[in-house]
Parts: C-alpha cells; sequence; structure tokens
C-alpha cells in the first residue's frame, strides 16, 4: 500500500511540475510573440509615415522650385518629418540614413532662392537621391521584419 500510495504521489508531483513548465513556457512564448508583433506592427506604421512624409517633401520642393515664398515653411516642416524618421547617427552602420539626412540637408540651401532662381538640377538630383534611399530603407525594415514575425525572434536594433 505504501508503494501504491508513493506511485501516486510520485505521478502527482510529476504532473503538477510538468503543468506548471508548461504554464510557464506557454507564457514566456505568448509574451515574446506580443512583443514581436508589436514592434513588427510599429515598423510597418514607421514605414508608411516615411512614404507619407517623403511624397509630401518632394512635391513641396518641386512646388519650391516654381513658388518658393509660398511654400519654404510646408516644406521644411516635412523635411523635419522626414528626419525624425531616421537613423541620428548614419554612418558606416546605416549608410541609407546618412545619406537621407545629407540630401535633407542639402536641400534648403539649393531651394533658397538666390539670385532670382534655385539650382533646379541640383535640387532634381538630391530628390532623385532621397526618393531612391527612402524607397530602399523601408525595403529593408521589411525584410527585417517579415524575418522576425517568421522566426519570432527580433533583430538587432537599428541604433
Amino acid at each position: 500500500m505504501d508503494s501504491e500510495l508513493l506511485k501516486v504521489m510520485i505521478t502527482a508531483g510529476a504532473a503538477f511540475a510538468g503543468a506548471i513548465l508548461a504554464g510557464w513556457m506557454t507564457q514566456r512564448t505568448s509574451r515574446k510573440t506580443l512583443f514581436v508583433n508589436t514592434v513588427t506592427t510599429e515598423r510597418a506604421a514607421w514605414r508608411s509615415d516615411l512614404r507619407t512624409q517623403t511624397a509630401e517633401l518632394v512635391t513641396l520642393a518641386h512646388a519650391a522650385l516654381e513658388r518658393p515664398t509660398e511654400t519654404l515653411a510646408d516644406f521644411h516642416e516635412r523635411r523635419v518629418g522626414v528626419r525624425l524618421r531616421v537613423n541620428p547617427g548614419g554612418g558606416r552602420d546605416h549608410p541609407l540614413d546618412q545619406a537621407i539626412l545629407e540630401s535633407l540637408a542639402a536641400l534648403p540651401d539649393l531651394l533658397r532662392p538666390a539670385a532670382g532662381s534655385a539650382d533646379r538640377a541640383s535640387v532634381l538630383a538630391q530628390l532623385e537621391r532621397l526618393e531612391a534611399c527612402v524607397q530602399l530603407l523601408p525595403k529593408q525594415e521589411w525584410d527585417k521584419s517579415k524575418d522576425e514575425a517568421r522566426t519570432g525572434k527580433l533583430q538587432a536594433a537599428r541604433a
């Protein structure tokens, strides 16, 4: 009888320990999944905002070539909006961010109406460079988000 009771107690203890472990693992997995989903959702919003702000900036830059005094304030607002959405450090670890920041820094001087007109060719070249980089940057982040959603593991954060 004592041996039967011991077997029942060991079995019950093992079942209890297994239930505790399974609960802990489920909670851990759920938290991780929620975190990855939250980050993925935020990155999607970031990509959308970056595209929208850049499209508006490019539109205003083209308008500023024709009517600089009417559109420069709005242009600067969008320029700051784009700048606030990229990595401020840029550098070799984030060359697309660096190129975007360089274009954003160059555009105001190129659009400033000195001697009657802005340097149209230089403005258009900077806008082309900006558009190309903004096209690639969200693509990189999209690929990273897809991998994270598939694996459930976040990749190294953009500093």
